[in-house]
């Protein structure tokens, strides 16, 4: 009696494509915001989280790819001078965290996202809100199917709580 178990509840299917609903507007505004308000440090920033992936994937170390790419976002976000937007791309991150394994599992994702990251930061570096916009989004959707994929599957991705860290 008065018994309480402390646990990781688990996401539904329905919650996943929530999240990524919210997701591709949040990014594509993080991003868009980037192209007009980015410093030279702060894109200095995004290439070394950038370069800190490509080494995580290189070695097929999901876990860290998967913080990693959060980290980038972050910074993303950080970059477009909105702490609201920052705070929202943080609660979603959260969620996302819950999530069983990470998208980064899924054969060629990772060299993928990268990619989008590096077209997403060349965008931001020249200023061009609406195009960085439109990658990130892009880049948000190609998640989601991704993640879709995964749950279809049963395999690895469905929404399933994780166990550890």
């Amino acid at each position: 009696e008065g018994r309480c178990r402390v646990g990781v509840s688990r996401i539904s299917p329905a919650e996943v494509l929530e999240s990524y609903a919210v997701r591709v507007v949040l990014d594509g505004l993080a991003a868009r915001l980037a192209a007009s308000h980015a410093t030279p440090p702060e894109i200095a920033q995004l290439h070394w989280v950038s370069d800190r992936m490509r080494a995580a994937e290189e070695k097929s170390d999901f876990q860290s790819i998967s913080a990693l790419s959060l980290e980038w976002h972050e910074w993303l976000a950080r970059a477009g001078r909105n702490s609201f937007l920052l705070n929202q791309v943080r609660v979603v991150h959260d969620r996302v965290r819950r999530f069983d394994r990470t998208t980064f599992e899924y054969p060629g994702r990772g060299a993928i996202a990268i990619s989008e990251h590096d077209q997403i930061l060349v965008a931001v570096e020249a200023g061009d809100a609406a195009r960085a916009n439109e990658l990130a989004m892009a880049h948000m959707l190609n998640a989601k199917q991704v993640r879709l994929a995964m749950v279809e599957d049963g395999g690895p991705g469905g929404p399933e709580p994780r166990t550890g860290g």
